[in-house]
């Protein structure tokens, strides 16, 4: 059987799971809503009473909340999430393959459009006269995978700056291994470690999605504490010295677009520079929420010259998939109305 072909049937609610530091479960990196709390049964998780029922409401073609930016994104033309998670699995069988898990939160910057509640950093800053520790949050549970998965992503906090990512690797046995395919959101400020690299050589596949938002010192203002030459230095140490693939990960909003083509070149010029150019990718993804960094804020001016930027480097240098719905937001003057249940 396949996944229903309506426009709210989403193939997370039967294959896919996020699990964030303070152990609630959400149906995915988008959702601010949580669907449960997570008691440490894996195999258990999607056949639960909450799964069930997200999975009958969007099967009967309701809208729900917390996928309100995948509906937006397919009205302005975007090929979404929830439509990618669907021609990755296709059929409707419940069964736990990939998974996006937060041990946590512990940060070393305190960007812009981040929340305290993911960056034990930014905490800090925002409660100056609490002890720092107060703001770090620890998943209680450390997960045994299943053999069922297929694909696990890990997201923090920076996941590079403990061992936990390693510790839930190490649940899974060499044969299971050998099928994975593992992700990594990171700021790029710690190099990995040779226990790293031993465990990755043995996964099917390794991705990492470096999260960089402008070029040089711009970055370093609106990724506070962001230190230029550790990225750089991070991006050709994955480049040279191994076989994973990379992906600079930007989100585009009015803090940081001004000095996109100088981003453009920085990563035009390890384009060619790499020899299987398949390897690295360039993913630039405007920021909706908070509302206040939106690019539809730009002046009329600004919004100008990055539709050219677009239009005329975009599709070339970055093989931008949708520039169509950046565009579109740079048109808008109003915001995204929320999903109600």
């Amino acid at each position: 059987m396949t996944i229903s072909t309506n426009k709210t049937t989403c193939a997370a609610f039967y294959k896919h799971t996020n699990i964030r530091f303070d152990g609630k479960v959400h149906a995915c990196c988008r959702s601010d809503i949580a669907i449960k709390q997570f008691d440490g049964d894996l195999n258990g998780l999607l056949h639960s009473k909450e799964y069930n029922e997200i999975r009958e409401k969007t099967n009967r073609g309701e809208k729900i909340a917390t996928c309100s930016k995948c509906y937006s994104e397919e009205e302005h033309g975007k090929k979404s999430l929830r439509m990618r998670f669907n021609s990755m699995y296709p059929d409707a069988k419940v069964e736990l393959q990939d998974i996006e898990i937060y041990p946590n939160n512990i940060c070393n910057l305190t960007c812009e459009m981040c929340l305290g509640e993911f960056s034990s950093a930014k905490w800090t800053k925002s409660n100056p006269d609490k002890p720092s520790k107060e703001g770090i949050k620890i998943l209680p549970k450390l997960p045994t995978l299943p053999s069922t998965i297929r694909k696990i992503k890990f997201m923090g906090g920076e996941p590079f700056m403990t061992s936990s990512h390693r510790k839930i690797l190490q649940t899974i046995d060499n044969d299971s291994l050998k099928n994975l395919e593992l992700e990594y959101t990171t700021n790029g400020h710690f190099l990995l470690t040779e226990e790293d690299h031993k465990i990755f050589k043995q996964c099917r596949n390794v991705e990492i999605s470096v999260s960089i938002d402008a070029f040089g010192d711009l970055n370093s203002i609106v990724r506070e504490g962001a230190d230029w030459n550790k990225i750089d230095n991070f991006v050709d140490d994955i480049i040279q010295n191994t076989n994973y693939d990379i992906f600079i990960y930007t989100t585009l909003h009015n803090k940081g677009w001004s000095n996109i083509d100088k981003l453009g070149d920085w990563y035009w010029q390890k384009k060619l520079n790499i020899k299987n150019k398949n390897r690295l990718g360039w993913d630039i993804i405007p920021l909706v929420h908070p509302d206040k960094l939106s690019i539809r804020h730009l002046p009329d001016s600004d919004k100008q010259k990055l539709n050219k930027w677009i239009n005329v480097w975009g599709k070339e240098i970055a093989n931008i998939d949708n520039g169509s719905y950046i565009i579109s937001l740079l048109k808008r003057r109003y915001s995204i109305s929320p999903v109600s249940f």
